[in-house]
């Protein structure tokens, strides 16, 4: 099951089932896995989803009413749950239920390979959004071209991460 971490470090699962795709489509009007010959036809899941990308209120309550059990547990209310997203959690928490739903509409043999095609695809992203804020602080001139470059390969190889790569003082600083 994948899952998320909110800025109080507490890993949330995302679950998606029958139940929960039934409980997304009664309280928010969601339909995120076409089930009926209905929304197949109307290509509804493929209408809501994008409607959910560009809908960041929208997205919040969805990962709630998925994670709601869990709050309940925690005692966690739907606001407090959504005060504890930053866009890096709310991202998480996108890229989780993307994987989820994915596994879902896999048949049942491929669903492991399908899980970590999407973890693969998630890792991916993460570098080509860590090169891109480095490549930034480069044309900021905060970091030698070179350096970014470097710390980039380093990245995509899956030797480290950006910041386990970025000097201990930057021009500048006095630090």
């Amino acid at each position: 099951m994948a899952s998320f971490k909110d800025t109080q470090g507490r890993v949330w699962d995302v679950a998606v089932n029958l139940g929960q795709l039934m409980k997304v489509k009664s309280r928010l009007g969601l339909c995120l896995v076409d089930l009926s010959a209905e929304d197949v036809a109307a290509k509804r899941s493929e209408s809501d989803l994008k409607r959910l990308s560009g809908d960041v209120e929208l997205s919040i309550n969805l990962l709630y009413v998925l994670c709601e059990k869990q709050c309940q547990e925690r005692d966690v209310g739907d606001e407090a749950f959504g005060l504890t997203l930053d866009l890096d959690a709310w991202a998480d928490a996108l890229a989780a239920l993307k994987e989820e739903l994915t596994v879902f509409t896999l048949p049942r043999t491929t669903k492991e390979r399908g899980r970590e095609l999407a973890r693969k695809q998630n890792e991916i992203a993460a570098k080509v959004l860590a090169a891109e804020a480095l490549r930034s602080i480069e044309a900021e001139e905060l970091v030698p071209a070179a350096t970014v470059e470097a710390m980039v390969r380093q990245m995509i190889a899956g030797n480290g991460s950006a910041s386990s790569t970025l000097p201990t003082s930057l021009p500048g600083s006095s630090g």
